[in-house]
């Protein structure tokens, strides 16, 4: 990924500004070469609020970094446009509750107050009270991190979709 404004890291330091300081630290991992300007005003809204230490900007890593960074967290945040969303079940299959914004087709795959929750593009209060919520409530946590693994479960994974379009195109061929 990258770290582009569509992707509302701004409202993630926003919400994660609203919360206490033991409550929450937030990993983000993207290129940051992308988008410099956007990256600048990040790296100045985290001076700004205060949150040197509670934010790490890992920039892109390798593979199994960022599953290491995935296993050791208990939420996905990414409150950003996404036409699909594939972020979301890929954090999913880590058994993690996402909150995402209701711009896009998040909505395909997170189902508001089961598996996440969805919230309107840059409302970093609806954000941050849905992470003192999880916060708050172990049980509530466990049981949406359960839901998130079973949705990434049911989904059809790349290869199951590829063979049912080979599938598809043989028989296509065939006729």
């Amino acid at each position: 990924g990258n770290v582009i404004e569509r992707k509302g890291l701004h409202s993630a330091l926003g919400a994660l500004a609203r919360l206490p300081a033991s409550y929450a630290t937030l990993d983000v991992v993207g290129s940051l070469d992308v988008a410099p300007a956007y990256v600048a005003r990040v790296q100045r809204q985290i001076a700004q609020l205060g949150l040197q230490g509670r934010v790490r900007l890992h920039g892109s890593l390798p593979q199994e970094a960022l599953r290491e960074c995935l296993r050791a967290s208990d939420l996905f945040v990414a409150p950003s446009y996404e036409g699909f969303g594939i972020v979301y079940l890929e954090a999913m299959a880590f058994g993690l509750p996402v909150i995402a914004s209701t711009a896009g087709a998040a909505h395909e795959i997170v189902q508001s107050a089961q598996n996440g929750y969805l919230v309107q593009p840059g409302d970093d209060r609806a954000i941050a009270a849905h992470i003192h919520t999880l916060v708050e409530s172990h049980t509530l946590l466990t049981t949406m991190a359960l839901a998130a693994r079973s949705r990434f479960d049911i989904h059809p994974t790349w290869t199951k979709t590829c063979e049912r379009i080979e599938s598809w195109l043989k028989q296509l061929i065939e006729h």
